[in-house]
């Protein structure tokens, strides 16, 4: 059972790419200028490869994944963040295509 997830995981990465590909995109945030697109992903995180991916599972236990090594994206990961933690994940896509994903880490009492 646990493979096969793992391989449907992994396919899912594969095919469709990281940020769509275990959940839903969210809705865009509010203060989000007119040359971008933005989200904002609560959760906690499952898997993570310092500089490489980084999987979070939400409150409704969809995940969402993203590759932070990938060409034309900026990442930003707190040095506080680590499996386990709660963490919010914000990713904005600008016009011309660059993606900056910032994780920061979120206290416990934040909902």
């Amino acid at each position: 059972m646990k493979r096969t997830f793992a391989t449907a995981a992994i396919l899912s990465l594969t095919l469709l790419g990281a940020g769509t590909a275990f959940g839903r995109p969210s809705a865009p945030d509010q203060g989000a200028s007119a040359d971008s697109r933005s989200r904002t992903i609560l959760g906690v995180v499952t898997e993570y490869r310092v500089g490489k991916w980084l999987a979070v599972r939400t409150a409704d236990k969809s995940m969402e994944s993203f590759k932070l090594d990938e060409e034309g994206i900026l990442a930003n990961v707190s040095d506080a963040v680590a499996v386990g933690t709660r963490v919010k994940v914000t990713e904005r896509v600008a016009e011309d295509g660059k993606r900056t994903v910032t994780v920061e880490p979120m206290p416990l009492d934040a909902r």
